[in-house]
């Protein structure tokens, strides 16, 4: 950005030629910074309020332990090649062994509608409690910013821009005949906004302090996409379900597992791995 002595004002006729606008350098020091230390203060802000009302997740133990050994069975037919025959049928027993294995056995699932029914209020409330601090606070900075530092600019970009740039660098300010390289306050405004994560992760490192990765990437998708924050069991990117809807049905998982894996034959991958072996260790020779 150029700050030199006096700026020129927006209605001047001035802005109908092409030469430099010169800022004004208090624009500089009660706008421009004004507004990337508010951002940066209020990000703080935010990440230590949804760290603080962040509510442990509960564990459904079950779940899990279905979760794990449908990976494990998924891991077992991809890479099954690498055990010994007797390994890998052993292994494959232990889930399709009729009657005994453990794809034959789904646990008992409850009625979804009593699960609803029996669902905690309290996961809900603590969701939209987490979700409802970014909103407010980001809702309450953006007018802050545009009721106190309207129709201001704040920065010139270094390098030239085409004409589509216009109307992200300069909201607020409607002057067909201004520059695309000049940014608005409200622009910077939201720059900062969606660039902050980075600056604050830099922070979280040289202060020593823990910072919580899903917090981070919950704040960042809510920053990138607002319907995000009215969006619940949503964080990071991932899908999930509101607390006490009905989940995946586990006897078909088993089995579509089971007769997935019943189908795999073994073909151990090592078999003469040390004749290969030695057979690419020749041809490089050769070639040197």
């Amino acid at each position: 950005a150029e700050y030199m002595g006096r700026g020129v004002q927006l209605g001047s006729p001035h802005l109908n030629t092409m030469e430099s606008i010169l800022l004004d350098d208090r624009i500089r020091d009660y706008v421009l910074i004004p507004i990337f230390v508010v951002v940066i203060l209020v990000s703080l802000l935010r990440m230590n309020l949804m760290s603080f009302l962040k509510a442990d997740p509960k564990v459904n133990m079950q779940e899990m332990k279905t979760n794990q050994h449908v990976a494990r069975a998924k891991f077992l037919k991809a890479n099954g090649g690498f055990l010994p025959e007797r390994a890998f049928r052993a292994r494959k027993a232990f889930y399709n062994k009729k009657d005994s294995g453990f794809f034959w056995n789904p646990p008992e699932q409850g009625d979804p509608l009593q699960a609803m029914a029996n669902a905690d209020p309290t996961a809900s409330l603590g969701m939209m409690k987490s979700q409802m601090v970014p909103m407010v606070l980001n809702i309450g900075v953006g007018y802050f910013v545009s009721h106190l530092f309207s129709g201001f600019l704040v920065a010139k970009t270094p390098f030239p821009l085409t004409f589509k740039f216009k109307s992200m660098l300069q909201r607020g300010i409607d002057l067909p005949s201004l520059d695309v390289t000049y940014v608005s306050s409200l622009s910077w405004y939201m720059l900062v906004l969606f660039g902050v994560n980075g600056l604050l992760s830099i922070i979280y490192d040289l202060s020593g302090s823990a910072i919580d990765e899903e917090l981070m990437a919950m704040d960042m998708n809510m920053q990138m996409n607002p319907a995000m924050m009215m969006a619940p069991g949503m964080a990071g990117g991932q899908m999930g379900g509101m607390p006490g809807m009905p989940g995946q049905d586990v006897k078909k998982t088993y089995q579509t597992e089971r007769e997935a894996l019943e189908i795999v034959s073994h073909e151990y991958a090592l078999t003469n791995a040390e004749h290969g072996l030695l057979q690419k260790w020749k041809k490089q020779q050769k070639a040197q």
